[in-house]
């Protein structure tokens, strides 16, 4: 299993992902609310661009140096990510196909040198695949080097954290089809 689901979470009007789906949506997602806790114990949720690390489960970021979600993460280091999977409305029935997972742990920067050059290839691989597509393998590995570097190098403005999750919640409509499937059948 991916992470724990959570067993008692009550799932009303739908059904958890198999995990392969879970596994999919997240390798494919590129965006997800964090959600944080502020000093007064109210909600800070805000969107942002994650890339999943397979090697350990965790959800690498990056953002600027400082603000409010880094306020919140330093004093409460608790945190709740949202990713909507796929959706389309069923308007004649007022419904919708969904899946959504809800993903609960922790948020810690990334220790820095090697841990944040390795955070920044798994998260450059997410998101510069044009840059290294039809490149030979070394050159394209070379590429993604360069960008971690300049991740690295920028780390006096932005910082490198990742989600380290302890439990997760997945749902789709009840009945609905894997919204995957549907895509392929098409």
């Amino acid at each position: 299993m991916i992470f724990p689901q959570d067993p008692n979470r009550r799932i009303h009007r739908g059904d958890a992902l198999p995990e392969e789906r879970i596994a999919e949506i997240l390798r494919r997602s590129h965006w997800g609310t964090l959600s944080t806790v502020d000093a007064d114990g109210g909600p800070y949720g805000v969107p942002i661009g994650f890339a999943w690390d397979e090697s350990d489960g965790s959800l690498i970021l990056h953002t600027y140096h400082s603000g409010q979600k880094l306020e919140n993460i330093n004093r409460d280091s608790r945190v709740c990510f949202s990713i909507v999977g796929g959706s389309e409305l069923v308007t004649d029935k007022f419904s919708a196909n969904f899946e959504s997972l809800i993903i609960f742990g922790r948020m810690e920067k990334v220790a820095e040198g090697e841990e944040t050059i390795r955070a920044a290839k798994v998260f450059c691989r997410k998101f510069a695949p044009k840059i290294v597509a039809g490149m030979e393998a070394e050159a394209a590995e070379q590429e993604i080097d360069d960008l971690a570097l300049m991740v690295e190098k920028a780390a006096a403005v932005m910082v490198m954290y990742r989600i380290i999750p302890s439990h997760l919640s997945s749902k789709k409509r009840r009945g609905a089809p894997l919204l995957a499937n549907k895509e392929a059948a098409k």
